[in-house]
Parts: C-alpha cells; structure tokens; sequence
C-alpha cells in the first residue's frame, strides 16, 4: 500500500505546506466458514460445491465449483484395513520440522514549511526481519507408539533507519530450546486419530541498542517452560508417507524476562500463558517414514 497527500493552497505565495508519504505491507488472516456438496463421478472423480463466508454462522455469498480426484483403495476390505501399517511399526523412524522466514519494510516522508521561508524535511525506514525453524527426530518404541525431540530456533531483527541511512535503533532477538515429545496413533486403519503431548523448555536473548536516540541500551534475558499437547487424525500413504491433520491443541507456558542492563521501558516480567485452538480445517503435514 502507497500513499500520499499534499495539504495547503498552492496559489498562494505563502501558503502552508503539509506534504505526507507512507507506505506499508502488510498480512492479514481471514477465518471462514465453507459448506457445500460432493457429487460422485466415479470412484475416482467427483464434483465439489461450495460456499465460503466470513461472517458466523453463515451469510450466503455465491458458490464456486471444482473437481476432487480421490486416493486409495477403491473397495473395503477388512483383511487389509485391520492390519498394522508399516508406518507406525516399532524401530521405524521420523525426521521432520518446520521452517519459516519473513521479512517487514515500512517507511515514510514527512515535508512541512511555507513557500516563503521553505520547507522541513523529515523520513524514517523501519525493517524487520524473522527466520525460525524447528527440526525434530523421533523413533517407533512400541507400534503407534513415537517417542522424539524437537530444536526450535529462532530469530528476529528489526532496524529505524533515519533519511541519512543510520539505524537509530536496533533490536534483535535470539532462542533456541528443546522440546521432547510423544505422540500415540490409535487403531489399526489407515486413517487414524492420535494425541500428542509435550514438555519444553527455551531461553533466549533481547538487545536493543538505542544510542543513535541517546538512551541507554539493553540486554534482556528470556527464559519459557511449556507442557502441552495436541489431537488430530493421521492417513497411513502407501507404506512411507503419514499425512497429519492437527484439529486442536493446548499449551501452558511459564515465563521469565530478566533484565540485565538499564532497561527504560522497565520490561521485567513473569507470569502464564495459556493457549488453546480448534479448527475443523486444518493445515496438513506429510511425515516420511525410514527405516
């Protein structure tokens, strides 16, 4: 997003001056509500309509149409869906984690003054930046049975740039932690639920270095105990693939900010926090089984 504005009389030879610019970008997360119908073409291929809506419960809005193309066994076959898949057999293991990077820029331009004595000029930049990511490892003790540890990492800085192009202001943001896990696959199908429960445990660093404003800068030291947990249902895929479905999760953290250095904004702090979530459409993870 772009924008500018000019205030004042130009036909004047003294008019007042007010000259903006500002630009931003910006993400934004909309929840919806999606219902529809499945035709069925062949055992293969169907016909999907659906609506989605914003708003809750529902507001009809107009439906969209798309084809679905189906996977798997064409018939039931008890012989075959009561048998343990390969996936979740004991001394089988996983390698998986996530990863993530994203970066922020915004800016803006500032002129005011009169068109006798001239004018100001004033501009700052800021910039962000955030890259995470958290591997994990995990082994089969007991068939459906997987024990495993995950690393989170992270980190995040951000800049205020001023027009000659010096950071006045500068923060950055380190962690790394450890957070073992279990997570139990019941029944015996290819399509199956599981519960997932975990500890973990985090310490980081925040800096800021303020002396392009002339204020003091600061270190805090960051530390988070978490115990949680999570349910979804998981699809055995052929015999090397999970594909997993989280549907909700909770999670209690404790937390401590200790300051290290003169901190301004006095931001010592402990307390809980305590996170849940639900959602009947879900984010899918494929996990690849080794053995």
């Amino acid at each position: 997003m772009f924008s500018q504005s000019v205030e004042g009389q130009p036909g004047s030879s003294n008019y007042h001056l007010n000259r903006y610019t500002n630009y931003s970008t910006s993400t934004t997360v909309n929840p919806f509500t999606q219902v529809g119908a499945v035709y069925f073409v062949t055992d293969r291929l169907a016909v999907e309509a659906f609506s989605q809506s914003i708003a809750f419960p529902f507001s009809f809005g107009g439906f969209n149409l798309g084809l679905s193309l189906l996977t798997g066994g064409t018939a039931y076959n008890p012989a075959v869906t009561q048998e343990v898949s390969p996936q979740t057999e004991r001394g089988h293991w996983v390698l998986s984690g996530s990863f993530r990077v994203a970066g922020n820029q915004q800016g803006s331009s500032q002129d005011v003054g009169t068109a006798g004595s001239g004018s100001n000029s004033y501009s700052s930049d800021s910039r962000a930046s955030v890259f995470t990511t958290a591997p994990s490892v995990g082994v089969f003790i007991r068939n459906n049975r997987l024990l495993g540890v995950a690393i989170p990492v992270s980190f995040q800085k951000s800049r205020v740039i001023n027009r000659s192009g010096i950071a006045v202001a500068e923060e950055s943001e380190t962690s790394i932690g450890v957070q073992p896990y279990l997570k139990q696959y019941a029944g015996t199908r290819r399509l199956r639920p599981f519960v997932e429960g975990h500890v973990g445990y985090r310490q980081g660093t925040l800096r800021r270095d303020n002396t392009g404003q002339g204020l003091p800068s600061f270190r805090i030291d960051q530390r988070s105990i978490e115990v949680g947990g999570s349910a979804g249902l998981a699809y055995m895929l052929r015999e090397r693939f999970i594909v997993e479905a989280t549907l909700g999760s909770a999670a209690a953290t404790r937390f401590t900010n200790a300051p290290q250095q003169a901190d301004p904004e006095n931001r010592k702090a402990e307390g809980w926090t305590l996170t849940v979530t639900a959602t009947l459409q879900p984010a899918f993870s494929l996990v690849y089984i080794f053995r």
